[in-house]
């Protein structure tokens, strides 16, 4: 857990090192344009557009990264041990969906192929690494399943939400 965290947060610091390198460039680029330097604005502009998209991209592979490194430790602690325990937590969001409606089809059948209900932890985290403290991947995981119309409660801690699958 403190490898993954530590690489997490030598992640963010290097996008955050990346993000003031995109501002003074776009600072740079307003400086120019006030001097009626429109064509250095212009490749300013344009550089910090390709630092922007360096950023997402970084943002995306160490996501990946992290969770193919998360989710491969993870065994679950009931026994099910072919139904994936997904931490989603250090995803956007729309990579959390995307992971979980990739998941589904095996989290679903869990009842079945077990003969009784099963209850499918969603690490979703609380919000810590958020703008605001707000846990966006837990509230779009909620409405994901609310869409579906699927049971869930959530954890004590607010990190999990834990789905209800019911025999059918």
């Amino acid at each position: 857990h403190q490898e993954r965290q530590a690489d997490f947060h030598a992640c963010r610091e290097m996008v955050g090192q990346m993000k003031q390198r995109r501002d003074k460039l776009n600072q740079a680029a307003i400086e120019a344009s006030r001097r009626n330097d429109q064509h250095l604005a212009a490749q300013l502009r344009q550089q910090a557009r390709q630092v922007g998209q360096d950023i997402k991209a970084q943002e995306a592979m160490a996501a990946e990264n992290t969770f193919l490194a998360v989710n491969a430790r993870h065994t679950r602690p009931d026994g099910f041990h072919d139904l994936p325990l997904l931490d989603l937590h250090f995803l956007t969001v729309e990579a959390a969906l995307k992971r979980l409606a990739e998941a589904w089809d095996t989290i679903a059948k869990c009842p079945k192929a077990y003969g009784c209900p099963c209850l499918q932890p969603l690490i979703t985290g609380r919000g810590r690494h958020s703008p605001g403290g707000v846990a966006k991947i837990r509230a779009a995981v909620i409405d994901w399943l609310d869409e579906k119309g699927v049971g869930y409660d959530l954890s004590e801690d607010g990190g999990q939400v834990i789905v209800r699958l019911m025999l059918s």
